[in-house]
């Protein structure tokens, strides 16, 4: 049985995306830097956890989502 684990954190202030995602084996970062919107994708494989971090305009919704998978 595994747990996977699913965190999702949407903060809402300037279009800034922040994406972390642990999962299994190699390493991938991706930087982008655009004009009003940043996306930073960092994906760390190791287990089964995703970690989305989101930065956006104005509401913030956050999710926690724990899930079992057999």
């Amino acid at each position: 049985m595994t747990t996977t684990r699913l965190q999702h954190d949407y903060s809402t202030t300037t279009t800034r995306l922040q994406h972390d995602y642990n999962t299994t084996t190699t390493r991938l970062q991706h930087d982008y830097s655009m004009t009003t919107a940043r996306l930073q994708h960092d994906y760390n494989t190791t287990t089964t956890r995703l970690q989305h971090d989101y930065n956006m305009t104005t509401t913030r919704l956050q999710h926690d989502y724990n899930t079992t998978t057999t």
